[in-house]
């Protein structure tokens, strides 16, 4: 973090810990006398948009989420995320219906710590309708910061009683 040290014949002795952590002060002669500054978690990837203060990072498929530069704890270092995969297709003929995609989501307290590196993307495709009166395909997973959240199931066949294909939401009977 930036450091400014705002009154004259003030001490600081600053200590550099490493490559994540930099410089730290470990001793002053008076704890008014510095400020640390915040700084934010600077990223690529995706389409980005704001919302107040938070910067949002939305993916419709497959790409990567580029950290260059990680924040500080009086910033952000952290990330919220939320991974939905992609919804079933419904059982064909009146049969059941899809599954919806599962979902993941992960916010503060709980966000996840960043560091600066290339995160991939995957964003899961929606399955097929069920041909005939034949069970509807499974959605695909999405994955991200390692996180991985399941397709939907597929939806059930027009026979009476016989159930859908387990997922992030199971098909329909």
């Amino acid at each position: 973090a930036d450091l400014t040290v705002s009154k004259e014949n003030s001490a600081v002795t600053l200590v550099y810990v490493d490559g994540t952590q930099g410089w730290k002060a470990t001793d002053t002669s008076n704890l008014n006398d510095i400020e640390l500054q915040p700084t934010y978690i600077t990223a690529t990837g995706g389409t980005p948009t704001t919302s107040g203060d938070y910067k949002i990072h939305t993916f419709t498929g497959p790409g990567t989420f580029c950290v260059s530069a990680v924040g500080n704890s009086i910033g952000s270092n952290s990330v919220d995320s939320l991974i939905v995969a992609g919804g079933a297709g419904g059982g064909g003929n009146l049969a059941g219906g899809g599954g919806s995609g599962g979902a993941i989501l992960i916010a503060s307290p709980n966000a996840t710590t960043l560091t600066a590196t290339s995160y991939p993307i995957d964003i899961g495709g929606g399955g097929a309708g069920g041909p005939g009166g034949g069970t509807g395909t499974s959605g695909s997973n999405s994955t991200g910061l390692s996180l991985t959240s399941i397709g939907g199931g597929g939806g059930g066949p027009a026979t009476c009683g016989t159930a859908g294909t387990p997922g992030g939401s199971g098909g329909g009977a």
